[in-house]
């Protein structure tokens, strides 16, 4: 498992599972994304934006920052305010 937080752009990601580049479909919900592997289905990861107003502070201090391009990636599915 691989979760980090962005703090710049108050998102939360967790990967459950390693997957291919260009493997994942994900699903849009109100509090973030859900990732699912495209050929199996399976749930693989989760994002949450506005995490600093739904997961636990202790939780957040202690994610690491994204490194490399994964960042970008995030800031870019973030929605507008």
């Amino acid at each position: 498992m691989y979760a980090h937080y962005d703090r710049e752009v108050d998102i939360a990601w967790f990967l459950f599972e390693q997957v291919a580049p260009g493997a994942l479909v994900s699903e849009e919900q109100e509090w973030g994304l859900r990732d699912f592997d495209r050929a199996s289905g399976k749930l693989v990861g989760l994002e949450f934006w506005r995490a600093s107003e739904q997961l636990p502070k202790e939780l957040l201090d202690v994610l690491p920052a994204p490194q490399g391009a994964l960042g970008s990636k995030l800031a870019k599915s973030q929605p507008a305010a």
